[in-house]
């Protein structure tokens, strides 16, 4: 199907699908909770997308760790070095200075609620069972287990002295229950409360006492006996207790104010009214001078206590409430959200805010018209046209509709207005004064109508309703040409840009393909959950569509394959929307972001985001995206680098070409190194952009280290050996992953050419891998023609292999790993390996090869994440949830995934490229051709730290190798780190061919 406006250059396109990444996120989410580190020098804050830390000083914000599950509660450890995060599936504890996963607590059932032991020793979590776990934070282990409660655990307490916790639950069993932290037993049960039910608890700072909110009132009680002590009456329900670190004071969080209260008689010391948005959580900083309140819409405020003023307020960026619905301008420059208070209308170009329109009413959707000058918006059951795009020029339609309109769309030629509502009906408007043209009869009942859509010539309209159908109608007169019937409600409704394709979306999590003419079904795709969303790419050979569980899915009109499943949102996706040159998608989110996914640069450049969202759902990414920092950059290895790959053997490297270079070995004496550049140049960094790798044993190659030997000394020995002297290094340096070894890198500011001239840059990476060889890549270039992402996704496919013996003759090979590599004889040969001083093999030559075929337990997808996924050369270039690797359709499970290869072999290594939640792999087993399976790994699951691609590789001991292997049946246990799916990319079979 040809383009029916003019596309930008590196559009979002069936050709380009392998490059779209997320490449800017608006808004921060909504806020859950907020917390001060004990020592007083972080401020936590959890949103709907993940935790927020900054510094306290200043208010700088540190950086993201990132979830894709909702949070229930947040804690600081007493020593401030360890925050507790609980999501819906897990409790996971992070490094308060760089934001790295300590720990991973996989309780019975959900967590709800958390607290640490004053010293530390414990951590609590009350769980949805209505059970309390008490893990040992340092171990994992499980302590004890409190039972009592009937439902879930929503409040945590440990008293100041230690040696008693309270917990509580809401509802209609509610019960506060005080327990000796000794040895488990009940101290006091409080239940059957009269007035309703008990919220919020907190200790008395002596220990002495309990306070608990109880549906409007704030109680005191004597501990142990239970005797009330004092009531209060509090307006309003309470949403958060805070002691001041002195005693004297109980700030009491409500939905009207915050109230400062003398615990000894209940009396109120001061009350804060000036401030937006109801409490969800209140901390007192460690000086008692300052308390932070975080409010339901993202705002954070500091106030003096002293006297209720404001210190400092930490204003929420992106929308404030649930996005509803996006919209571009004709020309794209602008993007509009439609949210629970507004409109906001964001420039595209830098994602500054344009303007803000409030409403009184949700904003369930927006429209331009055709030529800009008018943008519509529906609150509830009213529309207003706005004139460039806010101004006070506008025309109202008050009571378009008796309930809420969920759908808006403009004629092309801007004449007429559509709107589409829950009262089950759709109407035409005129656009000139706002006049009702007509009501389409037929959809007078009471199911509501979710969407509406013009054809591109205007003569047709198109709504999708409640009543499991959609419906195309006759502009002209209103009468219903076509009723297209699904199994569900249709949430969302598009015309393809030639008109001829009708998609719809349903609540059923289903995408369908209708011909127009006919009104008959093309194909359906499936996703998950419901789909709220749909829209075709200005091209029509993509729609993308957005479902509950906060997935974008990208697929191919021709044949209804998925291409692509971008992942970043947490929430439901409800709104999608091309660019009209096709250079980004739009989305928006319940999660309180809108965010933008494209193949460029990143519009608005993220805070750093530290760690990796876990999913419940097999992911992303990306998602999401792949994410090295913020929401990073995604390469496709069959897009990127399809002009094969360079191999020396002898120093037991290799890295494959970007597509359009070529790469060359440097001549004798230097056989461990490769130059790269782009075709046609002559490998210059003074005219074009060049990589260069270096490798062999580390004793060789840092011959200027003295002690020991790390990437750092190894930087440090070429800054000080003067190596660099015509080079420019940035002060700061990064932790960086080259073949799945740990290493570091440092930007070039600034290069002097061969004249003597300032001007290129680059970058230097260094990694030391286990076998004590090092790697050393350098890049350089032109400033104007410096490309720092390439230099990265080259590097992400650098991998390691035993380096071939020093009788081989230099040998640099170009050409798939999955070939054949022919050895240097046919006679028996000698080989280091560990735990193996050397190791005869048989006769012939060895041969490298990735897996032709592949079976498995179960796959999450049809396309996506099957195990024929992982076969071939690796294809995924960082790590991800990406549907280029093998995942099982369960992320908790133990599965097996078995791969056979083309040539048998006596087996010497086994390689695993994982590139999602590493290292799971818990047995791996050789099959030979005589379908006999021999054990060559076991090992009980583990995170690890290292960013992947991971590669685990295996050596195959010589006494072993009796076989002759041509399959590897790999065995993951997702059961026991609580990561999520173990994702398998590739696999490489090493061994000597059958001597002839």
């Amino acid at each position: 199907m040809s383009p029916t406006v003019p596309l930008a250059a590196g559009a979002i396109q069936v050709s380009t699908i392998g490059e779209v990444h997320q490449i800017a996120r608006l808004g921060k989410g909504g806020l859950d909770d907020a917390a001060f580190s004990p020592d007083g020098a972080t401020v936590a804050v959890a949103s709907s997308i993940g935790v927020w830390l900054y510094g306290t000083e200043t208010f700088d914000e540190r950086y993201l760790i990132a979830v894709s599950k909702s949070i229930e509660a947040v804690a600081f450890s007493p020593d401030s070095t360890v925050l507790a995060l609980a999501t819906s599936d897990n409790v996971t504890l992070y490094q308060v200075a760089d934001g790295s996963t300590t720990l991973t607590l996989e309780p019975e059932s959900f967590a709800e609620s958390l607290a640490y032991a004053p010293d530390g020793a414990a951590l609590a979590v009350g769980l949805t069972d209505g059970s309390v776990a008490i893990f040992d934070p340092g171990t994992g282990s499980l302590l004890q287990t409190l039972e009592g409660h009937g439902s879930s655990v929503s409040y945590l307490a440990y008293s100041p002295d230690g040696a008693m916790l309270a917990s509580s639950n809401w509802g209609s069993d509610s019960s506060v229950r005080v327990w000796n932290v000794a040895d488990g037993s009940e101290v006091l049960v409080l239940e059957d409360f009269e007035e309703g039910w008990a919220e919020e608890i907190i200790f008395l700072p002596d220990s002495t006492g309990l306070a608990v909110s109880v549906s409007g009132d704030l109680v005191f009680y004597n501990l142990p006996d239970g005797t009330e002590r004092l009531r209060t009456e509090i307006f309003g329900s309470v949403e958060d207790l805070a002691f001041s670190p002195d005693g004297a004071t109980l700030a009491v969080a409500t939905g009207f104010d915050i109230m400062l209260l003398n615990p000894s008689d209940g009396s109120e010391i001061l009350t804060i009214e000036d401030y937006e948005g109801t409490v969800r959580s209140l901390a007192y900083a460690p000086d008692g001078a300052t308390l932070m309140s975080a409010h339901r819409d993202g705002t954070v405020v500091l106030w003096n206590v002293a006297d209720g003023s404001e210190i400092r307020r930490l204003e929420p960026e992106g929308p404030t409430q649930e996005v509803n619905t996006v919209a571009y301008s004709p020309d794209g420059a602008l993007l509009a959200a439609g949210t629970g208070d507004g409109v906001m209308v964001w420039s595209t170009r830098d994602g500054s805010l344009v303007n803000s329109l409030e409403s009184t009413n949700w904003v369930q959707s927006i429209a331009y018209s055709p030529d800009g000058s008018l943008l519509a918006l529906a609150s509830y059951g009213d529309v207003t046209l706005s004139r460039e795009s806010g101004s006070s020029s506008s025309i109202s339609i008050e009571d378009a509709h008796e309930s809420a309109i969920n759908g808006l769309a403009f004629s092309p030629d801007g004449t007429m207005l559509a709107t589409a509502s829950d009262d089950g009906t759709v109407k035409l408007w005129n656009v000139a004064d706002g006049s009702e043209i007509r009501m389409l009869e037929s959809n007078l009942d009471e199911d509501a109508v979710n969407a509406v859509a013009f054809s591109p010539d205007g003569s047709m309209l198109v709504s999708g309703s409640d009543d499991e159908t959609a419906k195309v109608w006759n502009v002209a007169d209103g009468s219903e040409l076509h009723t297209m019937y699904h199994k569900d409600s249709v949430y969302s409704v598009a015309f393809s840009p030639d008109g001829t394709t009708l998609a719809t979306s349903t609540g059923g999590g289903e995408v369908m393909l209708w011909d127009v003419a006919s009104g008959s079904d093309l194909r359906k795709m499936e996703g998950s959950g419901w789909m709220y969303s749909v829209t075709f790419s200005p091209d029509g050979a993509i729609v993308a569509s957005g479902g509950s569980d906060g997935s974008v899915y990208l697929w191919a009109t021709a044949d209804g394959r998925e291409l692509a499943m971008l992942k970043g949102h947490t929430g439901g996706v409800v709104a999608v929307a091309f660019a009209p040159d096709g250079s980004t998608l739009a989305t928006g989110s319940d999660d309180r972001t809108v965010r933008f996914w494209g193949t460029g640069e990143e519009l608005v450049p993220p805070p750093t985001t530290v760690g990796r969202p876990e999913d419940d759902e097999a992911m992303d990414d990306d998602d999401e995206t792949m994410e090295e920092e913020g929401e990073g950059e995604e390469f496709s290895l069959g897009d990127t680098f399809s002009g094969g790959e360079e191999a020396v053997s002898q120093a037991g490297f290799a890295v494959m070409t970007p597509d359009g270079w070529e790469a060359m070995g440097l001549g004798e004496g230097t056989e461990g190194m490769i130059m790269m550049s782009p075709s046609g140049t002559d490998f210059s960094p003074d005219t074009a952009m060049s990589m260069m790798f270096m490798a062999g044993p580390t004793d060789d190659i840092a011959t200027e280290v003295e002690g020991e030997v790390s990437p750092d000394a190894i930087l440090d020995a070429f800054v000080e050996s003067g190596e660099l002297t015509n080079a420019v290094l940035a002060d700061q340096r990064e932790d960086v992953v080259i073949g799945g070894v740990p290493g570091r890198a440092v930007d070039i500011v600034s290069v002097e050419n061969e004249a003597g001239a300032s001007g290129g840059q680059g970058r230097m990476a260094v990694a030391v891998n286990e076998d004590n060889m090092t790697l050393i890549m350098f890049g350089l270039a032109p400033t104007d023609t410096w490309d720092l992402d390439l230099f990265d996704a080259t590097m992400a496919t650098v991998r390691f292999f035993e380096p071939a013996p020093e009788s081989e003759e230099p040998d640099i090979t170009d050409g798939a790993p999955a070939e054949a590599t022919p050895g240097a004889s046919s006679e028996t040969t000698t080989r280091e390996v560990p735990g193996d001083s050397t190791m005869t093999l048989p006769g012939g030559e060895e041969v490298r090869q990735w897996a032709l075929s592949a079976t498995a337990s179960s796959e999450y997808g049809t396309d996506s994440w099957t195990a024929a996924q992982a076969t071939g050369e690796p294809d995924t270039t960082t790590c991800g949830d990406y549907g280029t690797a093998w995942a099982s359709s369960d992320s908790t499970t133990v599965e097996w995934l078995e791969v056979q290869f083309a040539t048998p072999v006596t087996p010497t290594q086994v390689n695993i490229i994982q590139t999602y939640n590493p290292s799971q792999v818990s047995k791996v087993e050789l099959r030979d051709t005589d379908g006999l399976y021999h054990e060559v790994y076991s090992a009980v699951p583990e995170t690890v730290e290292a960013p992947c691609p991971y590669t685990l590789s295996i050596p195959v001991e010589a006494a072993d190798a009796t076989y002759l292997a041509d399959g590897v049946k790999i065995t993951v246990d997702q059961s026991v780190v609580g990561t999520s799916w173990n994702e398998i990319d590739a696999v490489e079979l090493v061994g000597m061919s059958a001597e002839e």
